[in-house]
């Protein structure tokens, strides 16, 4: 049984990350903007998918979901915003700068706690 709507998306990412399963994160997020482009949710966890996998040497999963971070519009402001999250974490300061500033040239009253607070209330 596949998921349904943005939250069935969010819920099987969360149970990937949680069970270790991280290249499952982004087939997940990938299914899940297809649907929903512009979730906050779904590119949240994927960063933090993707932060994960830096931590536990996953180069491969985290080189993913980078790479379906990468593919969101580039009107996204919470893409953009989560591209330098992992960027930051990756140690790219340069590139985690330059994203942080898209995103805030696309959204300027948002700030960075904001983004944390979309990515846990769904909004």
């Amino acid at each position: 049984m596949s998921p349904t709507g943005p939250t069935g998306y969010a819920d099987l990412a969360r149970f990937a990350i949680a069970t270790g399963r991280l290249g499952e994160v982004a087939d997940a997020v990938r299914a899940g903007l297809e649907a929903n482009p512009h979730n906050p949710v779904l590119e949240g966890l994927c960063a933090y998918a993707a932060v994960e996998a830096l931590s536990r040497s996953d180069a491969g999963a985290a080189a993913s979901l980078h790479e379906s971070l990468l593919a969101q519009d580039p009107r996204s402001p919470d893409a953009w915003h989560w591209i330098s999250v992992y960027l930051e974490a990756a140690g790219h300061k340069t590139g985690s700068e330059e994203a942080l500033r898209r995103a805030q040239q696309l959204a300027p009253r948002l700030k960075p706690n904001d983004y944390q607070e979309r990515l846990l209330c769904g909004r």
